[in-house]
């Protein structure tokens, strides 16, 4: 009888000490003899039905384990992401955008010349919509100019935008746009303007470029 008894006590011993032990393995340090790392582990054996709700969070995942291929579909929503937590570094092909423009009287001759550029440097392959606008102005004499968004620095002639005008119409305002494919790195669109007729000037154009890394 003494021995099952001192059986007894010595498996209720070992169980406590087991218990014991892995209690000490779940707040132990990483490394420390008797933690349980991913080592020990095999691979699928924690799934989610086995991770208590709300028991993983920012502060026990290290930075850069979790990648594209980790998450399933669909599942990081807009109400899932906080506010302002998100910058441009940490979006990949963000869509971008930039624009000159201000005061300007620029008088045009037979030879082409570029009013305003834009450079955009697209982060991958994608497409630039540029938009152009600004008024000819004729000093009160007949004329005509001709204007279009072009990559060159010369007036393309599949893309023109024309203004006329007098002594009684002396402005004639413009607007256009243009789509580009582009690919990655610097990209520059230029606002190139010609005079055919008269004596006139391109006043205060501007131009603006929008890069988006998908074309629908």
């Amino acid at each position: 009888m003494k021995r099952k008894l001192a059986l007894v006590g010595f498996l209720a011993l070992a169980v406590t000490l087991l218990f014991y032990g892995f209690s000490l393995a779940d707040i132990c340090p990483v490394g420390s003899p008797g933690c349980v790392t991913m080592k020990d582990l095999g691979n699928y054996t924690v799934s989610a039905k086995k991770i208590k709700k709300n028991s993983v969070h920012g502060g026990k995942i290290q930075d850069g384990s979790i990648d594209t291929q980790d998450l399933a579909n669909g599942a990081v929503t807009a109400a899932k992401v906080a506010n302002n937590s998100l910058t441009s570094s940490d979006i990949k092909n963000e869509a971008g955008a930039d624009f000159a423009d201000g005061d300007q009287s620029l008088d045009l001759t037979s030879n082409a010349a570029t009013a305003r550029f834009v450079t955009i440097t697209a982060p991958a392959p994608g497409v630039v919509i540029v938009n152009a606008s600004g008024y000819f102005y004729f000093n009160n004499t007949a004329g005509a100019g001709r204007c279009s968004i072009t990559t060159a620095s010369t007036v393309d002639f599949d893309h023109l935008f024309i203004g006329v005008g007098d002594s009684s119409t002396p402005f004639d305002p413009f607007g256009a746009t243009r789509g580009f494919t582009v690919g990655s790195g610097s990209n520059t669109f230029n606002l190139v303007c010609e005079e055919t007729n008269g004596d006139v000037t391109i006043v205060d154009s501007s131009i603006t470029a929008i890069y988006v890394p998908t074309q629908y």
